[in-house]
């Protein structure tokens, strides 16, 4: 079975900002690991304590934009990059998380009648992507630490999607790059989240945990560019995703690292204790779904996602 554990960022932004809690109620509620985000310093003595309470950290995450046109942000970010990437080779952490970055998402409104007016097409990033990047995962490498890229849209980020994937390990062209593949994001973008699993298995070195609700009674007035109020960030079980068919296609191409639940589900959000019942929940819908995908490893399709989804909180 995939640990499963959860990235510690929940917990700061509910005003946690100790490393001790998390570790006691992780250790509480039977997570199996941790995934330490930017407030969580990455030092031996935090290591120790997280493995002494029986769990592993699974990766350091640092999504921030290393493209930015702030050259003085962008040197802080690389700097703070570089800084991880020692500390993980040093404390036998196997993966850093980062974004892709995006040196300029501004529309260009010369473009007339093109996707160019409304947002720069994000593959113009991939020259100061593999200027940037490129070094960074040489490095990693020769550390034996891989990087795995997480591919949110709205942020600091143009590896957003498999088509844009491909093109990147293609350029950069080094077995240490690969994915934080996050399902989520391809639920509202409408890609096919067991197909890219499929096809990225080989690349896939993190998993955050994560669904999307779609409403579409609003997408269907709204549509997909006048706000992002026709999606939602869900805890897994919660959403769109069959995480029983993931899963089972995650181990299927070899995957047994961490299944990471990043929690942005805002009806579990507020306080530590409702933080601490979704996070709980989220883990049983997980454990739920690998032990019916150990049993049924053939039988699952996409119509399947329905029957296995839980109510949402309201």
């Amino acid at each position: 079975m995939n640990p499963i554990g959860f990235l510690t960022n929940i917990y700061s932004w509910n005003g946690v900002s100790e490393l001790a809690p998390i570790v006691d109620a992780s250790a509480r509620m039977g997570f199996e690991s941790l995934e330490l985000g930017p407030s969580i310093a990455a030092t031996e003595a935090n290591v120790r304590r997280i493995r002494d309470a029986g769990l592993a950290v699974s990766d350091l995450i640092y999504c921030r934009n290393l493209l930015s046109p702030d050259q003085a942000e962008a040197a802080n970010h690389r700097s703070e990059v570089l800084t991880r990437i020692a500390a993980a080779a040093d404390l036998e952490i196997p993966v850093v998380v980062l974004c892709a970055g995006y040196a300029d998402p501004c529309a260009d409104l010369s473009a007339k009648d093109s996707y160019a007016t409304i947002r720069r097409p994000p593959v113009d990033n991939l020259e100061p992507f593999v200027a940037t990047y490129g070094p960074l995962v040489e490095r990693a490498a020769k550390a034996g630490v891989r990087i795995a890229f997480e591919h949110c849209p709205i942020m600091g980020n143009w590896l957003i999607s498999p088509h844009l994937w491909r093109i990147a390990f293609d350029r950069l062209d080094n077995a240490n790059a690969g994915l934080c593949f996050d399902p989520s994001h391809l639920v509202w973008q409408f890609i096919d989240a067991y197909a890219a699993v499929e096809e990225f298995a080989d690349r896939i070195f993190h998993v955050h945990a994560k669904d999307t609700e779609i409403f579409r009674d609003r997408l269907a007035r709204r549509g997909v560019l006048s706000d992002f109020a026709w999606w939602e960030n869900r805890l897994p079980g919660f959403g769109e995703l069959n995480w029983s068919r993931l899963i089972h296609l995650l181990r299927a191409g070899g995957y047994d690292g961490s299944l990471s639940i990043e929690h942005e589900d805002p009806t579990w959000n507020g306080s530590v204790e409702l933080v601490e019942a979704g996070l709980e929940a989220a883990r049983d819908h997980l454990r739920r779904c690998a032990h019916a995908a150990a049993a049924n490893a053939a039988t699952y399709t996409a119509g399947d996602a329905a029957n296995e989804r839980m109510t949402r909180r309201e």
